[in-house]
């Protein structure tokens, strides 16, 4: 079904901050079924056990929505294994010539566990399992200062620890790891303005944006009950959304009961 040579170029920009690099990613296959019936091969771009973003040619996910539901598969076939768990689409955009970069929350993870063993586990625990994306409907602006100049951008994710954001590019481009720099920002529903020293981490470039990953200094102590509700806030809501999601694999209450 998925030993096929693959036809989009090998993902590169591998993030550095709180994991290691995926081993051995080249021999790794991975296909999205669609929800239109097709079947997309993508390149791995990142991966966790709760998520993971691929690079698929544009053509074929043109009509992909975000909150569509596709079934995420990922195969080794020189090791022999295969996983497979249905994804909901959190974001899609361009990444290079006739390519997008999609991005997707695994919903099943009970089922992912499962089906893991070992070998397949260390490509699924690469980093800490607590950053959360902010809602599409609810997005979180955030103004970043180097101290003589300030610059605007969007918060892509979220920890306890620290965060990822968007900007132009030309303004990614400034932002050079471990420079110093302050950020502030107020999370939805609330008034709280929350700023503090990051420290940037890594860059990636996004077609015209940049992605930046930073680490938050010890100022942001004092607002780490704030930021924790809201991460557990957006876990709950992953969870509520994963409710009653009958798993494709699984064969019902009355098979299971027999």
């Amino acid at each position: 079904m998925f030993f096929h040579k693959k036809h989009v170029q090998p993902a590169s920009c591998r993030r550095e901050l709180e994991r290691n690099p995926i081993p051995d990613s080249e021999s790794l296959v991975v296909e999205l079924d669609l929800p239109t019936g097709d079947m997309a091969p993508a390149d791995l771009y990142d991966l966790t056990i709760e998520g993971s973003a691929v690079i698929v040619p544009e053509d074929l996910v043109a009509d992909l929505l975000e909150d569509d539901v596709l079934q995420f598969t990922l195969a080794h076939p020189m090791h022999g294994w295969s996983v497979c768990t249905p994804a909901k689409v959190v974001r899609k955009a361009p990444q290079g010539p006739n390519q997008s970069l999609v991005g997707l929350q695994f919903i099943n993870t009970g089922s992912l566990y499962s089906q893991l063993d070992n070998a397949m586990g260390l490509y699924f625990t690469r980093r800490k399992l607590n950053r959360v994306h902010p809602d599409k409907d609810k997005v979180i602006p955030v103004k970043i200062s180097d101290g003589a100049t300030q610059y605007t951008g969007t918060i892509y994710d979220l920890s306890t620890e620290g965060m990822g954001f968007t900007l132009p590019k030309e303004d990614g481009l400034k932002l050079h790891p471990d420079m110093p720099l302050s950020v502030a920002f107020v999370l939805p529903n609330s008034e709280d303005l929350i700023q503090g020293e990051i420290s940037v981490r890594q860059r990636r470039k996004m077609q015209d944006l940049a992605f930046v990953g930073a680490l938050f200094g010890e100022q942001f102590e004092r607002f780490a009950d704030s930021i924790t509700d809201y991460v557990s806030m957006r876990r709950l809501e992953a969870i509520d959304f994963e409710e009653g999601f009958e798993d494709p694999n699984s064969g019902g209450d009355d098979e299971e009961a027999a």
